[in-house]
């Protein structure tokens, strides 16, 4: 469950992340009141997208072996809609967590793999 509560107005982008619903997961329920809370450029796989998402896949995101415990198994396979379909993020660190150069200029990957998709 994602679940927003509170008063104040909140500045969050949730963008260019991967989720995806697992076998055993029951439900899904996002609770996001406030109207600066942007969901965009997201992979949500499994489960309804949010009230006002913009640019989300719905398809299979690819990943190589999900479920996996090794972060290798998080890479994205050849010709799935995440490579390619994120929004360039301001500040984005430079690297993803594989250590390949997170570009500013184009469309990233969407998910935390900014390399190219791994050939089956």
């Amino acid at each position: 469950m994602t679940q927003e509560a509170t008063n104040a107005e909140l500045d969050v982008a949730f963008t260019n992340n991967i989720v995806r619903r697992g076998p055993a997961t029951t439900s899904v329920n996002w609770q996001l009141s406030d109207s600066s809370w942007r969901t965009d450029h997201n992979a949500l796989y499994g489960f309804a997208a949010p009230a006002g998402a913009t640019h989300t896949v719905t398809a299979a995101p690819g990943l190589l072996r999900p479920g996996s415990y090794d972060p290798l198994d998080y890479r994205l396979w050849q010709g799935y809609p995440t490579l390619g379909s994120g929004t360039p993020v301001a500040d984005n660190g430079g690297r993803d967590y594989f250590g390949n150069p997170v570009t500013t200029g184009a469309a990233p990957n969407i998910g935390a793999y900014e390399g190219p998709g791994v050939p089956r």
